[in-house]
């Protein structure tokens, strides 16, 4: 049997429990509300721990109670959202630049470098335009003639050599020098007695300006005259003439002017007739004074009978 005690604690048992159990009916009613209507508050500091209670005696065991109706499951409250994420901080300004460090001290010279091999020898420049040439010197006075040499003894007449090799062709191939003739004066003779302006054979003072030659039919003669003039202040002119019909080039030579000093002049003519006929011909030497007096050295004259062409 209970007894009214143990019934007074039974009573007083259930009532806790009611208790415990609407508190907790209450809490998990409520939570949704705060949940949803409230921020989430920081969570309180740990209170201290509570004395430890005294063990109360073991009540007698009570009558088995009916059991009750399990209650409905509370509704699980809903997750508080997230706090925002705050904004990322504004990016540091970029610092000053630093200052240039100070140069360095100069670099060692360096070393001298090694003479380079020799380069190649410049192209040939082109060859200048020949200078102009410069007059002719005065020809020295005439040395005196030497004396002529003793006649030496004749030789003994050698043995006859063989027969020569044919000789080459004559001038042009076809033309061969038969005969020459020689002409010299070593005298001088001036020329200022004639007449200016007058062509005159030299053989009216030196006969030996005038040539004859013997040759044969269609053969030519070839003559060539050379001597040397003196002038102060004059000029001369000088050709050949042959038969009276070929005619040589004229040589002019003089110097001209108040001032003008002694001068020496080479003079040479030449010519070269066509084809005469057989028989002697004549070979004279003419000249012309232009002006002053004039006068003419050594005179030569060579004449030459050339075959027929």
């Amino acid at each position: 049997m209970i007894t009214m005690e143990q019934g007074i604690w039974k009573v007083m048992l259930l009532v806790v429990v009611i208790a415990i159990i609407v508190s907790l009916l209450g809490g998990v009613l409520a939570a949704p509300f705060f949940v949803l209507n409230g921020l989430k508050g920081a969570k309180g500091d740990q209170g201290p721990q509570g004395i430890q209670g005294i063990q109360g005696e073991q009540g007698p065991q009570g009558l088995p109670g009916t059991n009750g109706a399990q209650g409905p499951k509370g509704d699980t409250g809903a997750i508080g959202p997230a706090g925002a994420t705050g904004p990322a901080g504004a990016t540091g300004a970029t610092g000053a630049t630093g200052a240039t460090g100070a140069t360095g001290p100069a670099g060692a010279t360096g070393a001298t470098g090694e003479t380079g091999p020799q380069g190649l020898q410049g192209i040939q420049g082109a060859t200048g335009p020949q200078g102009l040439s410069g007059e002719q010197g005065l020809q020295g006075i005439q040395g005196e003639q030497g004396l002529q040499g003793i006649q030496g003894e004749q030789g003994i007449q050698g043995e006859t050599g063989p027969q020569g090799v044919q000789g080459a062709p004559g001038l042009d191939g076809t033309n061969t020098i038969l005969q020459i003739i020689q002409s010299q004066n070593v005298t001088t003779a001036s020329l200022g007695t004639y007449n200016p302006t007058q062509w005159f054979n030299m053989g009216v003072f030196d006969s030996s300006m005038s040539l004859t030659i013997n040759v044969q039919s269609q053969s030519r003669i070839y003559a060539e005259f050379a001597t040397t003039a003196s002038f102060i202040n004059s000029e001369v002119w000088v050709r050949i003439v042959v038969d009276n019909q070929y005619v040589s080039s004229v040589c002019y030579a003089g110097l001209l002017g108040p001032n003008a000093p002694v001068m020496r002049l080479p003079i040479q003519v030449k010519i070269l007739t066509g084809a005469l006929s057989a028989g002697t011909h004549t070979v004279d030497v003419q000249f012309y004074r232009s002006s002053g007096l004039p006068s003419l050295l050594d005179r030569s004259l060579y004449v030459s009978e050339l075959t027929p062409p």
